[in-house]
């Protein structure tokens, strides 16, 4: 497994409110110039896996939608496994056999 040592961490856990916030809706200067994103909903997240935070973000250049699924809180000092997953209708959703992607996601959480 790879580690890394991202910016990322403190993007969400200290700029979590500004990130909510963007005066102008993602148009002022910092957000034109780069890809920001912008905090769309947060919500408690039990489920079979156990008890998460659900955080869903919108970004900037092309309106995509993505989501964290966090269990622990971030910054405090304990390790936190990330991992990256693209959406896979028919094994996330439907439990295909043809791949192993909801066991994979499935395994993770």
């Amino acid at each position: 497994m790879q580690t890394r040592q991202d910016p990322i961490e403190s993007v969400i856990a200290d700029d979590l409110d500004s990130l909510r916030r963007c005066p102008l809706g993602m148009a002022c200067e910092q957000c034109l110039e780069r890809l920001c994103v912008k905090v769309a909903a947060v919500a408690e997240f039990p489920s079979r896996f156990g008890d998460f935070r659900i955080i869903g973000f919108v970004n900037n250049k092309d309106g995509k939608d993505h989501i964290v699924v966090l269990k622990g809180e971030i910054g405090d000092g304990e390790e936190m496994l990330v991992r990256v997953h693209s959406a896979c209708l028919t094994g996330d959703s439907l439990g295909s056999r043809r791949c192993d992607c909801g066991p994979q996601l499935h395994e993770a959480l």
